[in-house]
């Protein structure tokens, strides 16, 4: 999957958030409409 980034969302323990539901705006262009996956540890974000 081509992307341009792979965020990590972390809780103050450093560990991954399960399930975080979000949106990632640049400016008014939506980036990323997603709900992290079990593991919680990453995003991908399309150009």
């Amino acid at each position: 999957m081509d992307c341009l980034a792979n965020i990590k969302f972390l809780d103050a323990f450093d560990q991954p958030i399960n399930g975080l539901v979000h949106q990632l705006w640049v400016g008014s262009s939506l980036i990323s409409d997603y709900v992290t996956p079990e593991s919680g540890e990453s995003v991908w974000i399309k150009p």
